[in-house]
């Protein structure tokens, strides 16, 4: 089998080293390494999407075989110096951890593999700019990223800043093709007489200069070592991060500081697959919010771990249920769809929608269309805002906090989350109010221009135009001010109630337990006692032992599995109650607001709140609301006799 050849980039004039790279990435102090990669690599494969196609993005991580590992020294990491001692070890070490970052559904790394080589008229350059380009700018205003940071953080999420990109694209005369090359951005050194920068590449040993192992050989090396295969006619990229860091968090935040070491222990594959799913629902979540018109998602996510996947999509609807109905109404309005009626039948869910719109003074050579346009109006973004009850906080693990209070700033093409911008010294009990706010598509190169290099802020000052400078500044400056308004116009009606409704969190708490619960801790607050009949001596009462609860369908939905402990008999019967809970108090829920479904029973009839189950049968409840809402559940016991 081929092994790669190793081309080192040696000092010159105007050249950047690799730590320089480094070191211009550490200036994003709100994010760590791995979300920025996460944002990245993401918003790189929607950009590479094909066209009439969901792509699909993942994650996997693992410890490498034997096979990988050989494969991994022997035939791409090939004649390693002295100052790559490094590398080399982590090479020969038995618990090393690979990471893969792939998406499929994409295009791949097409276009010219020679650096020096210019893409044809019409022609993709997708594998210069990814493999050879960093901090360049990305061409086309649909494009999510701008300096193309990400490719840095892949390097600095690794121990030993080396990565495999393994890439199948679709050539000009329509034959897949197969590319792998191995890249290492590290610290300067100089060997011999020579310097060199510390960026390292290893390609193609039939070459002179720099290109990719291509066809056969390249799919034959990518199989050994990437645990995620091209299937058949599939195109799209892989890149493998060899010795990835995981973050560790401090206990005492205020005393320590995180550290990152190398991911060595399966406990630390679990805290990365769960970070990687925490950073996608944070960042990703509108990739995977499905669309008012024809209800697809515009993406999917693809993440497991020891061979069964990490639900990504529940932790978004739990988490970000509330942004994403606020997103959908944004894209109505852009798609002109009527909008969701604004009304208060449900006192739990008030929303507003607000066109931001802009009256600029256009002298000298301005036009009209430099600030808006092809739009025959003044509107520069759309705002929608929510206020609900937040749901419960089910503590498992992997979970997120809740983000309460918070708007989501994105841009409007590529729906990036630029930042989440938390309402300070608002506080409302259990009642959140969320947002979206996210620029016209025809204003969206204005909020593009004043973003930094890893698009995590919009400042104003900073972009390229003062045309676009102003369209920043006032259109953040009017989403403010309706915020404050509108904050002011909700807060009367929400406070009044605000003890009542955090004591109905509370009870709604109880009852759901959290995750993988102790059952014998909880019984005594999450049950009620079962109905005996007359004349029947005192013996001991039904139970429910609760083992697992969950809130789906972004807070529209309850599920609840529970064990049935009986007292010998042979069957017994579950009467559930189901209350809304508003500002104005318990409203019960019967088959017009909400639907039961029973698993696991042995017996039901017409009246959905009411099941039969065996004892010690498992049993699930799923409920199904109508509308957001915190919601009172009690189920009362009793035994079945069977003779009646």
């Amino acid at each position: 089998m081929t092994a790669l050849k190793i081309f080192s980039l040696d000092r010159g004039p105007s050249v950047v080293t690799s730590g320089g790279r480094g070191k211009l990435l550490r200036t994003a102090a709100d994010l760590t390494r791995l979300e920025i990669l996460v944002r990245e690599t993401l918003q790189n494969s929607w950009d590479a999407r094909l066209p009439g196609k969901a792509p699909t993005y993942g994650a996997r991580i693992h410890r490498a075989s034997t096979e990988a590992r050989e494969s991994l020294r022997d035939r791409i990491f090939t004649g390693l110096s002295a100052p790559l001692g490094n590398l080399a070890s982590v090479l020969d070490d038995d618990e090393l951890r690979l990471l893969e970052i792939f998406d499929r559904g994409t295009s791949g790394l097409d276009g010219p593999v020679r650096s020096g080589q210019a893409p044809d008229p019409g022609e993709a350059n997708n594998f210069n700019s990814f493999v050879f380009d960093i901090g360049t700018t990305k061409e086309g205003e649909n494009t999510g990223g701008t300096f193309g940071f990400g490719k840095t953080a892949t390097f600095e999420v690794s121990h030993v800043y080396s990565v495999v990109y393994w890439s199948v694209c679709r050539l000009a005369n329509g034959d897949l093709e197969h590319r792998l090359i191995a890249c290492m951005q590290g610290d300067p050194f100089e060997h011999g007489s020579k310097r060199f920068t510390g960026a390292h590449w290893w390609g193609d040993p039939g070459s002179e200069e720099i290109i990719p192992l291509c066809g056969a050989e390249a799919k034959a090396l990518g199989e050994r070592i990437f645990e995620r295969r091209f299937h058949e006619g599939e195109t799209g990229t892989s890149i493998l991060v060899v010795a990835p860091e995981v973050r560790i968090e401090p206990e005492d935040e205020e005393e320590e500081t995180a550290e990152r070491i190398e991911a060595c222990s399966t406990a630390h594959e679990r805290l990365l697959i769960n970070q990687i799913a925490s950073a996608l629902a944070i960042h990703g979540w509108p990739k995977i919010t499905q669309t008012p018109s024809g209800g697809e998602s515009p993406m999917s996510f693809d993440l497991a771990y020891d061979g069964s996947p990490v639900d990504v999509v529940n932790l978004v609807q739990e988490r970000f249920g509330g942004h994403a109905l606020s997103l959908n109404e944004v894209r109505k309005r852009e798609l002109s769809i009527k909008q969701t009626a604004d009304t208060n039948i449900n006192p739990l869910v008030r929303t507003k929608f607000e066109e931001i719109t802009l009256r600029p003074r256009i002298k000298g050579n301005s036009k009209r269309s430099d600030y808006f346009g092809s739009r025959t109006d003044a509107t520069s973004g759309h705002l929608h805002l929510r206020m609900s009850l937040a749901p419960p906080d089910l503590g498992a693990e992997g979970s997120l906090p809740f983000p309460a209070n918070t708007i989501a700033f994105m841009r409007s093409h590529a729906e990036l989350v630029v930042y989440y911008d938390r309402l300070e010294g608002i506080d409302l009990g259990p009642i959140s109010i969320s947002g979206v706010f996210k620029p016209t598509p025809e204003c969206d190169h204005h909020f593009a221009q004043a973003e930094p290099s890893t698009h995590d802020s919009w400042t104003p000052s900073t972009a390229d135009s003062e045309v676009s400078s102003y369209v920043v500044e006032k259109s953040l400056e009017q989403v403010k001010r309706k915020l404050r308004r509108w904050i002011n116009e909700v807060k009367p009606a929400a406070q009044p109630s605000a003890l009542s409704v955090r004591d109905v969190a509370t009870s709604l708490r109880n009852f759901l337990p959290s995750r993988d619960a102790d059952p014998e801790a909880i019984n005594g607050v999450r049950r009620t006692g079962s109905h005996r009949r007359g004349g029947q001596k005192e013996r001991i009462r039904p139970q429910l032992e609760y083992v697992v609860s969950t809130t789906t369908d972004a807070g529209r939905g309850y599920s609840i599995t529970f064990w049935v402990k009986g007292n010998g008999s042979k069957r017994v019967g579950v009467d559930l109650n189901i209350h809304a809970k508003t500002s104005e108090g318990r409203i019960p829920l019967d088959n017009d607001g909400c639907a039961v479904t029973w698993s696991g029973a042995v017996a039901t009839d017409e009246n959905i709140f009411y099941a039969e189950y065996e004892d010690g049968a498992r049993g699930e409840i799923r409920i199904e609301l109508w509308q957001v809402t915190a919601i009172e559940v009690h189920t009362s016991l009793r035994e079945v006799d069977l003779e009646d």
